[in-house]
């Protein structure tokens, strides 16, 4: 019927999806949950236009989590959505005009391909993940989950994504037009480009960052939270675009972890900031400009490798590197202004 309830709450050991209920309510709720088996004994067969994931050992409470694919078919009507638990993916463009709403588990949009999205407004409790190969939009987001962007272009619109739980660039390219569009939780970087359209100063309440990574765009864009880099020496790299890209809280990281910037020219610099940072290991300059402002900027570092006569590192008015035994920095490459 109009109103129909579709309802998954239970799996067995062999991981297949049972239907606990088909019925016309008010509620006009389609709920797809993976929990542990036994909670009922209700097979209504399988779901047309799902996949399901592979078969996990008889048993294993560590694998009871059950993964369901909407692969072909789309969910149409007026009603609203909920993900309980579990991995929904949607494969396919969805129609039905209600909420999205995350309240556990996590829903995927897109396997990677031009296809998955949804109609109407998404409350993200749990964690949605983006991924396509195409471009994205995401506007509207509340809730107190987090954000994951896999692949693809997405686009962080206007000043209504409320959402709490933090924004995790894994791959792909992450864009906004206003420094409010993300959420105001952490920022974790693992991979990808960050690219930003005029002068941004972001509210991110950290930045994790783990692994290589790209910064982009045109005007300045300011990290203003404390900055975590680690446990491995991240390579961030300049591309296309100009104005400075500066971290300005606190710059730490695990212990020999250092920072290696790349392709921070023509017209783009970056600058350190804040002069308690703790970063410790090698700060190495591949290509391009690093601006200090204080001899405490610097970290703990030790050592400074500046790749290439276009490779500078900066020193603002009257701040000597007080102790530092870079003998081998080269006069031609380290300027003092």
């Amino acid at each position: 019927g109009t109103g129909a309830a579709l309802v998954g709450t239970n799996q067995d050991n062999n991981a297949r999806l049972y239907w606990d209920s088909l019925a016309d309510d008010a509620g006009s709720n389609a709920v797809f949950t993976g929990v542990a088996d036994g909670t009922a004994d209700r097979d209504f067969g399988p779901i047309p236009g799902y996949t399901e994931a592979p078969t996990p050992a008889p048993d294993d409470p560590a694998q009871d989590t059950q993964r369901v694919t909407v692969n072909g078919n789309t969910i149409s009507g007026t009603g609203a959505v909920a993900i309980l638990s579990g991995t929904v993916i949607f494969n396919t463009n969805q129609t039905y005009g209600g909420v999205t709403t995350i309240s556990g588990g996590t829903l995927q949009l897109g396997n990677g391909g031009t296809t998955g999205t949804v109609a109407g407004t998404i409350v993200d409790n749990g964690v949605l993940i983006l991924n396509h190969s195409d471009s994205l939009s995401l506007a509207g987001l509340t809730g107190t989950g987090g954000v994951v962007v896999s692949s693809g272009t997405v686009s962080f619109k206007g000043t209504a994504n409320t959402y709490s739980g933090g924004t995790t660039l894994n791959g792909g390219t992450v864009t906004s037009g206003t420094d409010s569009a993300f959420s105001t939780g952490p920022l974790t970087i693992n991979g990808g480009l960050f690219t930003s359209s005029g002068t941004r100063a972001y509210t991110f309440s950290q930045l994790n960052i783990g692994g290589n990574f790209t910064l982009s765009g045109s005007g300045n864009a300011t990290f203003a939270m404390p900055v975590n880099l680690g446990s491995t020496t991240p390579v961030i790299t300049n591309s296309a675009g100009s104005g400075s890209r500066q971290f300005t809280g606190v710059v730490s990281g695990g212990a020999g972890v250092g920072i290696t910037f790349s392709g921070f020219t023509g017209g783009s610099q970056f600058y350190l900031g804040n002069q308690g940072n703790t970063f410790s290991g090698l700060l190495k300059i591949s290509g391009g400009e690093v601006v200090v402002n204080d001899d405490g900027a610097l970290g703990g570092a030790t050592s400074l490798t500046l790749d290439g006569s276009a490779s500078r590192l900066t020193l603002d008015v009257g701040r000597p590197l007080a102790g530092r035994d870079w003998a081998s920095r080269g006069t031609r490459s380290l300027r003092a202004i």
